[in-house]
């Protein structure tokens, strides 16, 4: 019998135990949750140079002082400091803050080298997660610039989640994931009674494999979710029931979890100037 996708129970961004949130098996946030790799690495991820956002002198974070959060990797603080609810599951995978940024100096580096999975086994977590405080009254804005490089696999591989985790009821989670061909973007309905979760995903076939800014906006009544990326429509924008967001405070995680049941080739994701706004 194959390994479940996801336990499903819910209290935080996908899914809830008593003290921390479980994720694909793992718990997150546990206090004796092993926390990714925080040290300071060059990484050879990326091949080509990466070009400048024309803010270094002041860094991006300095130029949104006003942002519910900012994250420009360029500080000095650590995976673990940044991303207080994280989970490794193997060793083979990586996570670094160094050299291959948008904007030097640095950005987050979600690293796998390559090899085979079987789901009956095994699960790659590699899962950084942020719990905001500011809860969504009328609008949500996250912005990231985002490079892929490998990861060409008919199954997807999970790369951004922002969750809106609600006490005793059901939970909505916004998905971005990358696979062959491009990406996909949409939904997940998590039941709060342990049931299959229900996702609506569209496809977004921009290539990702230059840093690209991506931006998802929520906003509007009904709220209306709208994905562009490098400033263009990626997909038709989509409406979600307002009774999943008023007044919850979303979570926001950056990761790498692949479940297919076949090889995936070495692949990293790179994160940097990541900017969440919630109003």
């Amino acid at each position: 019998m194959a390994l479940a996708r996801r336990s499903v129970g819910f209290v935080a961004v996908a899914l809830v135990v008593a003290c921390g949130e479980s994720y694909g098996g793992a718990v997150l946030g546990a206090p004796d949750a092993s926390p990714a790799d925080a040290s300071v690495e060059t990484s050879t991820a990326f091949d080509a140079a990466p070009p400048t956002d024309g803010d270094a002198g002041t860094g991006f974070c300095a130029a949104h002082p006003t942002a519910t959060l900012c994250y420009d990797f360029d500080d000095g603080r650590s995976i673990a400091t940044l991303f207080p609810e994280s989970v490794l599951s193997t060793p083979t995978a990586t996570s670094t803050i160094g050299p291959d940024g948008f904007s030097p100096a640095s950005s987050l580096l979600l690293e796998w080298p390559g090899g085979a999975f079987d789901n009956n086994t095994t699960l790659l977590e590699n899962v950084h997660t942020r719990s905001l405080v500011a809860k969504y009254q009328t609008s949500l804005h996250v912005e990231l610039r985002l490079r892929v490089k490998g990861g060409a696999d008919t199954s997807y591989t999970r790369m951004l989640n922002v969750a809106f985790p609600r006490n005793g009821d059901d939970a909505v989670v916004l998905e971005m994931n990358v696979r062959s061909g491009g990406a996909q973007f949409g939904t997940e309905l998590i039941p709060v009674n342990g049931g299959a979760s229900t996702f609506d995903f569209r496809t977004v076939t921009e290539p990702l494999q230059m840093w690209s800014l991506v931006a998802i906006d929520v906003a509007g009544s009904p709220p209306t979710v709208k994905l562009t990326i490098d400033g263009k429509p990626a997909i038709t924008p989509f409406v979600v029931d307002a009774k999943f967001l008023a007044g919850v405070a979303p979570k926001i995680s950056l990761s790498m979890q692949h479940y297919a049941e076949a090889s995936l080739v070495s692949t990293v994701f790179g994160f940097d100037d990541v900017l969440v706004d919630v109003k």
